[in-house]
């Protein structure tokens, strides 16, 4: 009996995690959202004229399916490297997304004005290039604001994406940055430049990752144009793209054919949050079972005293059969 009991807890455990692998809530990505806070995240019903958090699933899911890559580059502007990476996009006539780090900023205001007078978006990267879970919320918020009003003052627009450096994120920065009405962008092909530093590496890895041999599929690459190596390798990667008919497209927040291009509906994901804490609301799924072995009831009292004010209410047979399971 008691070994049927254990094998009829170990199936509805591997049930239940199978139904939240299938819901979505076992997802790629690095935000972990609690029961107290997962609203903080695009709540349904809101439009997506204001914030969205472009995740891996969401990414995966929006430019996978039409094929579309966007080029990104993190942690610049450097002056050795960033002109070489702008001088190759305009002989492509290419457009990409910059996300800048503050310090940077500071220290190279004339190619921020030639990144922005090429037509290409400028996102924000916190200003020391800082894990921003370790901080509280005045130093984020700090980080955020006096990159964005440096962007401001040398290009005349506030930047309206942000990149978390690490990809680090917790409902503190994802709830400031909904306050500063700006969009969160990840990505989903990352060749690791910033540790193989390698021309052929680089371009190897990206090619295995968007399956060029397979013809190629859409998402956001990840690259720094703070690496001469970086620099080197995107000649030879954009003619692999090319090669494919996959050469990367301008980010645009409000397209002319509406959000298809990155999120056509609220993120799926969401839905699936709500429906995984589902799962563990006996009123609603009536898996009471599972529930009980995650809230084990307390302790019932086993003592003469009990045994005793138990048989007084005739409840003595139940009692004990509760007590031995």
């Amino acid at each position: 009996m008691l070994k049927n009991t254990n094998f009829l807890i170990f199936l509805t455990l591997i049930f239940s995690l199978a139904a939240l692998s299938a819901t979505g809530a076992i997802a790629s990505g690095v935000l972990s959202i609690p029961s107290t806070t997962r609203n903080v995240i695009a709540p349904l019903g809101e439009p997506l004229s204001g914030f969205v958090f472009y995740n891996r699933k969401l990414i995966a899911e929006t430019l996978g399916k039409a094929r579309r890559l966007l080029l990104t580059f993190d942690d610049g502007p450097n002056p050795h490297t960033t002109p070489i990476v702008l001088d190759i996009l305009k002989r492509w006539n290419l457009k990409c997304v910059f996300f800048l780090v503050g310090m940077n900023v500071r220290k190279y205001p004339g190619l921020v004005k030639r990144i922005y007078d090429e037509g290409h978006t400028i996102g924000n990267h916190t200003y020391y290039h800082i894990d921003l879970r370790r901080q509280g919320a005045e130093r984020i918020l700090r980080e955020i604001r006096e990159t964005n009003d440096l962007i401001t003052q040398i290009t005349g627009a506030r930047p309206r994406l942000f990149r978390p450096p690490y990809g680090a994120l917790n409902t503190t920065i994802v709830s400031i940055l909904r306050q500063e009405n700006m969009s969160i962008m990840l990505w989903t092909f990352d060749p690791r430049d910033w540790r193989n530093r390698s021309m052929a590496q680089t371009v190897a890895s990206l090619r295995k990752q968007i399956h060029l041999d397979g013809g190629g599929k859409g998402g956001v690459i990840l690259l720094h144009d703070t690496l001469p190596s970086t620099a080197n390798a995107l000649e030879p990667l954009l003619a692999a793209l090319s090669q494919c008919n996959l050469l990367p497209s301008p980010y645009l927040r409000d397209p002319p054919h509406g959000r298809a291009f990155w999120a056509a509906k609220q993120p799926s994901v969401l839905h699936a949050f709500r429906k995984s804490w589902d799962l563990f609301n006996p009123e609603v799924t009536g898996r009471r079972l599972l529930v009980r072995i995650l809230n084990p009831p307390p302790k019932v009292e086993f003592s003469a005293i009990a045994l005793l004010r138990a048989k007084k209410s005739g409840q003595l047979f139940s009692a004990l059969l509760c007590r031995a399971f």
